[in-house]
């Protein structure tokens, strides 16, 4: 009988393990798909107001693997218990009606306590999960923005604001662990004092003569039986509470209709675009920020065919003007209309695709250029290769971005995460080429060209008013040599219109537009202005102060200098390229499966979790007290049920004396029993709880100190790291949470069940215990291959999670693009691998799992047939025989159990591996240590003779020959083209990298002889694309001050009236307390950036670096920071990068950087003497030298 059951449990153990695995991993697929496609489809107001990137990335990786978790194995084990309790509860009628119903009549109580439990459950999973959520943001903005963070050394401040947010995901996590310890505790407990009322209720129904002994005990143990099982779910119950929480916020997005909606196909979709936009009294505030209005009464007609030019002070609504005509947002009063339709009226994915759009922070995605220039068409899939080549090489030229055709890849050269193996200017061209490539009717330009160097601004710019003609263009531009053939201009001022008409008819009024091209006149020595070229009337450039029909426009262009470059190759080039790239490309797929295959085949650091773990050796200790008690009840109460049989043998005052005995007996068991589940579940939880926030927090912290080319390595984008970072950890505390309470309860189990039946029966006991080992054994079989599939599976799935963060991330691209369908298609292509992994990992361990859970049954059948012949040998007495083969039954009723946890030992085994790969890494650059120089401070700055590639990076040679010194209390500029090696050199300063050759010393000494955070400590830099977290306007100025020392409210606002920020602060309605979203998004550019010059200006740095740190800034602006920044430059050196020369004319040295090299060095005025590079860079930026 029991090998027919055996054989049975073998078949549907494998059917439960397999199909559920499979199962739950096929609604995971589903369920991420869905929601990813839910999250690219909300409004970007939405998106804005309480969704982080990090929260997003959290509940698309984390919570939807705990709802799988809810559906798979733990829902097998759950399935399995309420299914054995339902049997026993049915035996149990079936051989006994009356005693069964005095024995379910507390059921009531027991479904409302279990009702308690779940509602209680379910709560303090969604609040866990919240606060989850919430430090994920932190995580992903630290990483996405590690640059920031070294460079102020802001990694102690990021991983105290994450270790906060961990603090209170911990606090709920004990609960859920209190919650289900009493829950669990009550239940039990009530059952065994029920069954102990009922053992005595039995003995009176034996002593009326209405049961026989045989008839009470298949009642009793048929409902032991059954709540046996209830009571060993107390994990899975609360994985699924946790399940069900997740759930709850997953689906509340899933189930969310956007208010602008990308993926309906609701609204018109007119044949034909002419181009007549319009603003009718329009009035406008952020979702996230309702009380600072935008625009107010904004009224304004573009016709069709026309170049509209918006210029005015940064934070002016210039940029919300894009954004409304991309129906990113809607008005809140009046309307904006094209061709006479109001916006909501038309399909929101149509009206997307008739604009093109360059937006002042330009974002490529990771993958080729070539793939990103692509992008910007709406379906390439509908045209032949040889008809893309033909367009993307003429989109290329017209965006002079034909530096690509010399880096190693050509056209297939990946960009990396961000556009970040690129430079500014790079990224941005290549930005001008997506947005062209369509053909749009509409063309957005927003600060199109303020990334560019003047030579490659000159030339895009001739090239974006050819790309004008006959569509509807609007500009939004602080340099005013970009606007000034607009066929109107719109001069704003806090989202009102001041001044408006032509370049001439503006500058006739002399009003505040004239004074704005007045203040971006660039000095000029007196050679210069007497210089013939200087007046040449063929310099288009030099005509902004002259009025109408005194020159003209020419094509001068063409004469000036061009940023020396290759011809550019023919069409289908890349065609010929790809064999070899492919060819690459399949070699480091090979390194990296064989990298894989080495690094899963490594020992699990069990030892390290341990230790790790040591602070809560107290809550393990007296947790696993509680679990040993746990385990030993159930072997131990076997002498109760022999012992109780031989009672009910008797009559009279013998059965009701025993009845007594053992009904006192079982009441305290229940006791003890409901108490150790208390314990072992809430102790256990603490120390879980305490284990998964210091791994989070050590690997956190661990990720902040590593050195930048860490983080350039394509296999550790922000969104693989952010993922594991929460996810890994999760998987971990599966094992050394609430689990190791089973594994220790199965241990105590065994142990006491085994000695019991030694004890009885010695030979027996060592029969059945020889053959327990194949238990042991289809169960580390089924994890082992579980371990090998799973673990490639989870290695693939963190290109995956890159996508995902990716696409989030740049939710405002993505949906300018509407490209949502492509990164759906993507993101769902990459789930697949890594779904056939797991599948194949579930069908092939579940043979383990079947053999382990069929092989119980069979050990059982040998142990009673060896039993029954030791019986009629006369060895051993039927009741020997009985306490031996039910001790052991107890104490292996958790195997099944045990082996059903399989999977999620496998995979805390590779989340370890990848925690300590982390953890246990020694940074190449030592941001933490106090070994290292600390010189006097001087302030000076040598680069000598340096050659740097970057690692990662298509291998090119970005500086050579580098030679720039930089003398204490000086300024000197770094100017030249885009992508030429200015920004690289303050990388190399910030030492977060070394160079090839060469050195660079500070204060006289080698940046590597350095102790590195002493070394940041004395520089402060403005970078090119200002980065802001989210906080307050005061938390991102204070950031700026050292670690450790805070900064006074007299400092903070002292160095925001110095950035010329103080007054728009002021101006908002909570000041310096006014949030900045996620990345500086409720800024605009200019405020951004004048927020960055105000960080870098209250460090009080001994070294200042400037890269473009006024470039987003407006004119009047850009001089008071000027102004401000020539001011806190006295006493300290201070390198500027800058395209605008107006802003380095004042400097002590000038070094123009060509092909990485010095090509000239000198003051302003010895420059324009040579009449070399510096001087025709001068001669494109002369915006009225003759005047």
């Amino acid at each position: 009988m029991y090998t027919a059951i055996g054989c049975v449990a073998f078949v549907t153990a494998y059917l439960q393990y397999s199909c559920l695995i499979v199962s739950a991993e096929r609604q995971l697929r589903r369920m991420r798909e869905e929601y990813f496609r839910a999250v690219l489809r909300q409004e970007i107001g939405w998106h804005e107001t309480s969704n982080s990137t990090g929260g997003l990335t959290s509940r698309l990786q984390v919570d939807t693997t705990l709802i799988r978790n809810g559906m798979a194995e733990k829902f097998g084990v759950v399935a399995q218990s309420v299914a054995q309790f339902l049997t026993g509860v049915a035996v149990a009628y079936t051989r006994g009606w009356k005693m069964s119903l005095v024995l379910t009549a507390t059921f009531p109580l027991l479904i409302a306590i279990g009702h308690t439990m779940g509602v209680g459950l379910a709560r303090a999973a969604m609040k866990q999960q919240e606060a989850l959520a919430n430090a994920s943001a932190v995580a992903e903005q630290s990483i996405s923005n590690i640059r920031t963070v070294a460079a102020f050394g802001g990694q102690e401040r990021n991983a105290k604001k994450y270790k906060e947010k961990l603090q209170e995901a911990r606090k709920w996590g004990v609960r859920l662990g209190a919650i289900t310890g009493g829950g669990m505790g009550s239940l039990f407990g009530t059952e065994f004092i029920l069954y102990g009322f009922g053992l005595w209720f039995g003995t009176t129904l034996i002593d009326a003569g209405e049961y026989d002994g045989g008839q009470v005990m298949s009642v009793f143990f048929s409902m032991l039986i059954g709540v046996y099982a209830i009571g060993q779910m107390a994990p899975e119950i609360e994985a699924i509470a946790s399940a069900t929480g997740a759930a709850y916020r997953v689906w509340e997005t899933i189930d969310r209709t956007a208010s602008i909606d990308s993926s309906s196909n609701d609204g018109l979709q007119p044949d034909g675009v002419k181009g007549i936009i319009e603003f009718r009294s329009v009035a406008f505030t952020y979702p996230s920020r309702d009380d600072v209005k935008v625009l107010d009464g904004f009224s304004l007609t573009v016709d069709a065919g026309t170049t509209v030019a918006l210029v005015g002070a940064s934070g002016s609504g210039k940029s919300t003007i894009a954004k409304l005509i991309e129906r990113l947002y809607d008005p809140d009063a009046g309307s904006v209309l094209l061709d006479g339709e109001n916006l909501r009226n038309l399909n929101v994915r149509w009206l997307r695709q008739q604009i093109g759009i360059v937006s002042q922070e330009p974002v490529l995605f990771d993958g080729s250029i070539r793939s990103n220039i692509l992008m910007g068409l709406h379906d390439h899939s509908t045209y032949d290769e040889e008809t893309l080549d033909a367009k993307i090489h003429n989109v290329v030229k017209m965006a002079n971005a034909d530096f690509i055709w010399n880096l190693p890849h050509g056209i297939d050269t990946s960009v990396g995460e961000r556009g970040a193996m690129l430079s500014g200017g790079q990224k941005q061209r290549i930005a001008i080429a997506r947005a062209i490539v369509s053909n749009p009717k509409i063309l957005l330009l927003d600060e199109a060209t303020s990334a560019l160097d003047t030579a490659s601004e000159r030339q895009v710019q001739k090239a974006l008013e050819q790309a004008s003609e006959n569509r509807t263009t609007i500009v939004i531009a602080h340099r005013l040599s970009t606007v000034k053939h607009a066929t109107q201009i719109i001069v704003m001022h806090r989202g009102k219109i001041v001044e408006s008409g032509t370049h001439n008819e503006l500058l006739q009024r002399s009003g505040v537009y004239a004074t704005l091209v007045q203040a971006q006149e660039l000095a000029k020595n007196d050679s210069d202005e007497s210089s013939e070229d200087s007046s040449d009337p063929e310099n288009d450039e030099q005509i902004l102060l002259v009025p109408s029909g005194k020159m003209e426009a020419s094509d001068s262009d063409e004469k000036l200098p061009e940023t020396p470059r290759v011809e550019n190759p023919k069409r289908g080039a890349h065609i010929k390229s790809a064999p070899d790239i492919k060819r690459v490309k399949d070699e480091e797929k090979a390194i990296l499966r064989k990298e894989d295959a080495e690094y899963l085949a490594r020992p699990t650091p069990w030892r390290r979790v341990m230790q790790l773990n040591t602070p809560e050796y107290g809550f393990m200790i007296i947790g696993s007290i509680a679990a040993g008690t746990m385990g030993v009840v159930f072997p131990v109460s076997s002498l109760l049920f022999s012992g109780m049989a031989s009672t009910f043998a008797t009559t009279g005052d013998d059965l009701r004396n025993g009845s007594r005995l053992y009904t006192l007996m079982f009441f305290a068991m229940g006791v003890v029993n409901g108490a150790a589940f208390f314990i072992n579940l809430f102790f256990f939880s603490l120390s879980g709880e305490g284990l998964v926030m210091r791994i989070r927090e050590s690997y956190f912290r661990a990720l902040l100190y590593q050195e930048i080319a860490f983080f350039d390595h394509p296999r550790r984008s922000t969104g693989a790291l952010t993922a594991k970072l929460a996810e890994d950890a999760t998987q971990v505390k599966g094992l050394f949470g609430q689990m190791l309470g089973v594994l220790v309860e199965f241990v105590a189990s065994i142990v006491s069940g085994s000695i019991i039946a030694f004890f009885n029966g010695w030979k027996l006991t060592l029969a059945i215990l020889a053959v327990f080992p194949l238990l042991g054994f289809g169960a580390y079989i089924e994890n082992r291959q579980f371990l090998q599939s799973f673990g490639s599976g989870q290695i693939d799935q963190m290109e995956t999670n890159k996508i995902a963060s990716e696409a989030i991330s740049n939710i405002i691209t993505v949906s300018m693009l509407t490209k949502e369908k492509y990164f759906e298609d993507l993101y769902g292509e990459d789930l697949t691998g890594p779904f056939r992994k797991v599948v194949k990992a579930a069908l092939v361990s579940g043979f383990g799992a079947a053999a382990a859970s069929g092989g119980q049954f069979l050990v059982l059948a040998f142990g009673w047939w060896y039993g029954c012949t030791l019986v009629r040998s006369g060895e051993y007495s039927g009741v020997q025989v009985q306490n031996v083969v039910w001790s052991l039954l107890f104490a292996s009723a958790s195997i099944g159990r045990i082996t059903a946890t399989m999977p999620s030992v496998a995979k805390a085994q590779i989340a370890a591996l990848s925690i300590f790969d982390v953890v246990d890494r020694v940074p190449e650059l030592d941001a933490q240590g106090d070994e290292g120089a600390c010189p006097e401070p001087t302030g000076d700055a040598l680069f000598h003779d340096i050659e740097f590639k970057y690692p990662f990076r298509n291998n090119a040679t970005v500086l050579k020959g580098f030679h720039v010194q930089a003398d204490s209390g000086k300024s000197i500029a770094l100017v030249g083209s885009s992508g030429c090696g200015k920004s690289t050199a303050l990388a190399l300063v910030e030492r977060f990298y070394d160079s090839t050759a060469g050195s660079v010393s500070v204060d006289g000494e080698d940046v590597r002889q350095w102790n590195l955070k002493k070394l940041r400590q004395r520089m402060a830099i403005v970078g090119q694309e200002p980065v802001l977290f989210e906080g307050t306007i005061w938390e991102n100025i204070s950031y700026g001050k050292p670690d450790g020392e805070t900064a006074t409210q007299e400092e903070i606002q002292g160095a925001a009236r110095r950035a010329n920020s103080l007054k728009f602060i002021n101006e908002l309605p909570d000041g310096f307390q006014t949030r900045v979203g996620e990345r500086g998004g409720l800024l605009s550019g200019g405020q951004k950036q004048r927020i960055a010059i105000a960080r870098a200006v209250i460090r009080q740095p001994n070294l200042l670096l400037l890269d473009e740190a006024t470039s987003a800034l407006d004119t009047e602006s850009e001089h008071v920071v000027q102004a401000a920044l020539e001011d806190a430059s006295h006493g300290r050196t201070t390198i500027t990068i800058a395209h605008r020369l107006s802003t380095v004319q004042n400097c002590d040295k000038i070094y123009v950087i060509k092909g990485g090299s010095v090509a000239e060095q000198g003051k302003h005025s010895e420059l324009l003497s040579k009449r070399g590079i510096y001087w025709e860079l001068c001669q494109q930026q002369g915006l009225g030298a003759n005047v």
